[in-house]
């Protein structure tokens, strides 16, 4: 835990170094007279589009409808003109001065550098582990390259920092030196390899045997292990027990190992990714090419159609637990559908209800505690509060976390105090009901999405993707455009069906499997 708030904290600070670089560089340009004539032009524009958008939504709220009034449509096309006009004048503003602000532009840069660089070593002084600091430092450096390229086409992004939920990453690596043996699991797996105090992997455990207890007597597992971690400079291995999706590859070079913590509901699962480099794998020549059309419209009864898999003379059989489950079903002699089931549909329409349940137990409580404090109860949240709650605060809250540290504090001899107790554990069941059954069912759709993959793969020659720009379809509409029904339904329907995880499954493994993706849709160089 210690690791995961300083790679935490880490990452705020590099979030707030990007702050100031961004500062100074605006600095830089506003000292430029041209580019400053023309930043306060363009500040004006953009009021100008804030205001017309916001006169927008308001006469659409009053006029209870989805489409915009023309007078006010056309006022907010003129503004925004204007603003591109402002946009481009700052721009040509800038290639006037970018002359003279080059010197002082390469200052900055070379600042941030040094400033991401710096503190870096103050966190790795402090204890995080360095590997770990390297892999923070690269994600957001990826990160920092992704906000510049949206800000150069125009779109509006921005890194933020997060608050502390006790989530994240370490990493470790695995480094490999000259005269040393290659890192393949059976190198590793052994208790005198170099690596033996960085990372170690002791396969085959009896199920419910852990690190330091004898063995159950069980029969020993082959998808169990026991992984022996070092996440901290100077300190023992970590010794975890874990279930592996899948064996490692006995020619795989493993590079590095990342443990992940990540929240469900009130619950927190550990998560271990271990990084292997491959042999470069041998084309695939004597498949068939397989067309993969993406697409998610509904095919009735609640399942949406996600993708047809076609080949020319034929696809074998699909994996018969796909087809039980309604996900692969043959549709010709020489094509196949993939389906997101309508089960999959219905287990997230319930956790839907859940939490709209959840939302009308809240909503009741809420009421009650605002009679109550208005009765004249006197409750502290903290017991260093110097001023008493209040019902117009309570009457704001919407998060049910502010309800359960309120129902810590409240007087125990007062008679609503159990029926807060009451609604916490109850609303706690609730939303571990809702989260865990949520998660269930994209690991399942992610798992099936996975086998799909590995079954057109492992006849295919070459695959050709016909994938349409999903991220452009999925825009909801300017606010001087009307949201029509069909548009908000393909959103939910692209939502549900994540046609990307299929994409990005089949690449995978056509990857692993030397298998040539084509896409159809960009034209060749």
């Amino acid at each position: 835990m210690v690791q995961l708030r300083l790679a935490h904290d880490l990452r705020n600070e590099l979030v707030a170094v990007e702050y100031r670089y961004r500062e100074l560089i605006d600095g830089i340009w506003s000292s430029q007279s041209a580019v400053s004539v023309a930043e306060l032009a363009l500040a004006d524009a953009t009021a100008a589009v804030e205001r017309a958008a916001a006169l927008m939504l308001a006469q659409r709220k009053i006029d209870r409808s989805t489409i915009p009034r023309a007078g006010a449509k056309q006022a907010l096309a003129e503004a925004r003109a204007a603003r591109r006009e402002a946009k481009l004048t700052v721009k040509v503003a800038k290639a006037i001065d970018k002359e003279a602000a080059g010197p002082l532009l390469a200052d900055a840069k070379a600042a941030r550098y040094a400033a991401i660089t710096s503190t870096r070593a103050e966190y790795v002084v402090a204890g995080l582990f360095w590997a770990t600091a390297n892999d923070v430092v690269q994600n957001h450096d990826t990160a920092a390259k992704l906000v510049a390229l949206a800000w150069k086409q125009g779109r509006p992004a921005r890194r933020r920092t997060r608050p502390w939920k006790g989530t994240g990453t370490i990493t470790t690596q695995v480094m490999w030196q000259a005269g040393k043996p290659a890192r393949t699991p059976g190198v590793l797996a052994s208790a005198t390899s170099p690596w033996r105090n960085v990372f170690r992997i002791e396969p085959g455990r009896s199920r419910g045997e852990w690190p330091g207890q004898p063995s159950s007597g069980g029969t020993v597992r082959d998808d169990h292990a026991t992984v022996h971690l070092r996440i901290e400079k100077g300190a023992e291995a970590i010794c975890l027990p874990i279930v592996l999706h899948r064996p490692l590859p006995t020619d795989g070079d493993v590079a590095g190992v990342q443990i992940t913590r990540r929240r469900i509901a009130g619950c927190y699962r550990l998560s271990i990714a271990i990084t292997v480099r491959l042999p470069e794998p041998t084309p695939a020549l004597g498949g068939v090419p397989v067309s993969v059309t993406f697409g998610w419209a509904a095919a009735g009864d609640g399942a949406v159609h996600v993708a047809r898999l076609g080949a020319p003379f034929g696809l074998g059989p699909p994996p018969p637990w796909l087809v039980k489950h309604l996900v692969a079903i043959p549709a010709s002699a020489t094509d196949v559908d993939v389906f997101a089931p309508a089960i999959w549909r219905l287990l997230l329409a319930r956790d839907d209800s859940i939490r709209g349940h959840r939302d009308d137990l809240l909503d009741g409580l809420r009421e009650q505690v605002i009679t109550a404090l208005d009765e004249g109860v006197e409750v502290r949240l903290w017991p260093d509060d110097e001023d008493l709650l209040r019902s117009p605060v309570v009457a704001r809250w919407r998060a049910p976390r502010r309800f359960v540290t309120l129902a810590r504090a409240w007087p125990v001899e007062h008679p609503m105090a159990a029926m807060l107790e009451a609604w916490r554990l109850r609303d706690r069941h609730l939303w571990e009901y809702e989260s865990h059954e949520r998660d269930q069912v994209i690991a399942r759709r992610r798992d099936a999405y996975r086998s799909v993959a590995a079954w057109i793969c492992g006849q295919a020659s070459e695959i050709l993707l016909d994938y349409p720009p999903v991220a452009e379809l999925r825009q909801v509409p300017d606010v001087n455009e009307e949201d029509e029904y069909v548009a908000r339904a393909g959103r939910r329907q692209v939502q549900f069906a994540a046609p990307g995880d299929l994409r990005a499954a089949i690449e995978v493994a056509a990857r692993r499997r030397g298998v040539k993706v084509i896409d159809v849709r960009v034209p060749p160089e």
